[in-house]
């Protein structure tokens, strides 16, 4: 998660007209979206919240990060950022900070991102179109998960990350009521929290168990608190 590349991004305007009125998964045409009012606050060198669209393979998250060891102009403050998971290997992860966003903790902020059957994830900040990305290992795939996360960078950091008003999105499915929720928290101290109705997730907690060199670059995979909104089988 330290900021290292800048993305391939297409950025724009919204439109007079997308300006105009709520942009939402109600009235956007998409196959497969996540949208959420987000609050992130914490403590300590980082700690991110973030929603995800990924496979074993590939991912593209959308969020707020604070980093006191993030790229310039953005280490120490909470900024919008997009990370584009190519794959896997080394190097395969592309950093973008769509317009430069830079939010007040503790304050809530409604965020939405989208996938195309095309592998297209466009992302939105406060009902306004920041970007669209690419990633090939997302296109036309039929098993792309939808998550929010919630992450810590070193040992003793806090994170407290909060998804309310939580909408999602896959195929023609459009309701809460379609989908069930998995919690798979990668840190034994960092927790998901689920509303009954699943409109509301918090993750928080302080990271713990990494070795003394360890970060959530070379540690990501045990650094985070994740839920994952599944469908619920046909009768």
């Amino acid at each position: 998660m330290t900021c290292l590349l800048i993305g391939t991004a297409v950025f724009g305007e919204a439109s007079v007209a997308e300006a105009a009125k709520k942009i939402s998964i109600d009235n956007v045409k998409i196959y497969q979206a996540i949208e959420a009012d987000l609050n992130l606050t914490g403590s300590g060198t980082g700690y991110h919240a973030k929603m995800v669209f990924g496979t074993a393979e590939s991912a593209v998250s959308f969020g707020v990060q604070y980093d006191q060891h993030g790229r310039p102009p953005y280490a120490g403050k909470a900024v919008v950022m997009v990370e584009n998971v190519l794959s896997n290997a080394a190097g395969g992860q592309e950093y973008s900070w769509p317009n430069g966003i830079v939010v007040e903790q503790g304050k809530k902020y409604h965020m939405m991102m989208t996938l195309s059957k095309k592998g297209n994830i466009t992302v939105y900040f406060d009902n306004k179109k920041l970007a669209t990305y690419y990633n090939p290992g997302l296109a036309g795939k039929d098993d792309v998960g939808i998550r929010v996360e919630g992450s810590a960078r070193k040992n003793g950091d806090v994170v407290n990350a909060k998804f309310t008003n939580i909408k999602v999105k896959q195929g023609i499915y459009d309701e809460l009521s379609d989908f069930t929720t998995l919690k798979f928290d990668t840190c034994p101290t960092i927790h998901s929290k689920v509303k009954k109705n699943q409109s509301s997730v918090t993750i928080s907690g302080k990271l713990s168990g990494l070795g003394a060199d360890q970060d959530w670059d070379s540690a990501y995979n045990v650094v985070s608190g994740v839920t994952q909104f599944y469908h619920q089988p046909e009768d």
